[in-house]
């Protein structure tokens, strides 16, 4: 649909013949508004199977319908040939196009994340239909549109956790499986500011602050208990070991908080324990470490302007290093004491 022409087409007119496609499948229509940041984000979806495939990611968040809003997320599940562009072979591969109308990333085997700039709408179709229902790509996906949509919001996703104190904040970066979202889970325990455990928003202009964009929280099993956080049980994730997506709609959550250094946590080694301790640390691997995550969870890595973007945000920022204890109390302890000293 976007291939070589006597005129060559734009992105946002390639979507609006994604919308005639759209219009011609048969379903139950569902729609669904969220509150994200003040603004009002209406969620499409093709069946009310596939609305519950997302739905319960966003715990906390939906509204009545109602008004004019800023956005339209569509999210549905297909065959990705008839969405191809045009002289695009069907294979394994990844397709990735831009201008400046629109966004296209086309995963074979995975999916179709676009956005149409034009018209602020926003584009989901899983090819994965996995029988697993414990599993959520789908909510994933929905991140990686949430991310085009916040750059067209002078906002800036990233992969992080967001706690403070005092009304100040630091992000928390690391990859997966080394204590972060713990740690932010126990900062939520202990009554500090909280923002985020896995994916906050950050403003992309003046003062740095962090937003929240999920009321759930991301926890292995074995954590729950140490935490002694009792919350309800939206999802368990069989892939990962059986991590827990909790409902945290009814915990407090700080609207916006300024941050003011970055923190990226290591584990003990096996077997052994320590005393928590936050040092100093070299900015720039602290910085690649979020940056580089962020970069591999958005679909983003080759984007030189999202690298530039995210660099010159977090780029002033002091960094630290915090090396864990097995008790999350502890660390949360040590890292509020921290926070309030900075």
């Amino acid at each position: 649909m976007t291939g070589e022409r006597e005129e060559k087409i734009t992105l946002s007119e390639y979507f609006r013949s994604v919308d005639r496609r759209l219009r011609s499948i048969s379903g139950s229509r569902i729609t669904r508004d969220i509150l994200l940041d003040g603004r009002r984000i209406r969620q499409h979806f093709l069946s009310a199977e596939q609305a519950e495939m997302v739905i319960p990611s966003f715990t906390g968040l939906y509204v009545e319908a109602g008004g004019q809003p800023d956005a339209d997320f569509y999210f549905w599940m297909d065959e990705l040939v008839p969405y191809l562009p045009e002289g695009t072979a069907r294979g394994p591969g990844i397709w990735t196009g831009s201008d400046e109308t629109g966004y296209l990333h086309v995963n074979g085997g995975y999916g179709l994340v676009g956005a149409d700039h034009l018209r602020r709408r926003y584009y989901i179709c899983l090819e994965h239909t996995g029988e697993d229902k414990n599993t959520s790509p789908e909510a994933h996906a929905m991140v990686i549109s949430l991310f085009r949509w916040a750059m067209d919001t002078d906002m800036l996703v990233m992969h992080g956790a967001a706690v403070g104190a005092g009304g100040r904040g630091v992000l928390v970066g690391a990859r997966g499986g080394q204590g972060k979202s713990t740690l932010a889970a126990a900062c939520l325990v202990r009554g500090m500011d909280f923002v985020a455990d896995d994916y906050v928003l950050l403003t992309r202009s003046g003062a740095l602050e962090a937003k929240p964009i999920y009321r759930t929280l991301g926890m292995n099993p074995d954590m729950q208990g140490k935490i002694g956080i009792e919350l309800p049980v939206i999802r368990r994730d069989p892939s990962r070991g059986g991590k827990l997506l909790l409902d945290a709609s009814g915990c407090r959550f700080a609207r916006s908080l300024p941050i003011i250094a970055v923190v990226y946590p290591s584990l003990p080694e096996e077997g052994r324990d320590r005393e928590p301790e936050i040092v100093p640390a070299e900015r720039g691997r602290a910085l690649t470490q979020m940056i580089y995550s962020s970069l591999m969870q958005l679909g983003a890595f080759r984007e030189t302007e999202v690298v530039k973007l995210m660099t010159a945000r977090l780029g002033g920022l002091p960094a630290y290093e915090m090396r864990l204890c097995r008790d999350p109390l502890k660390n949360a302890e040590i890292l509020e004491e921290f926070i309030r000293g900075l």
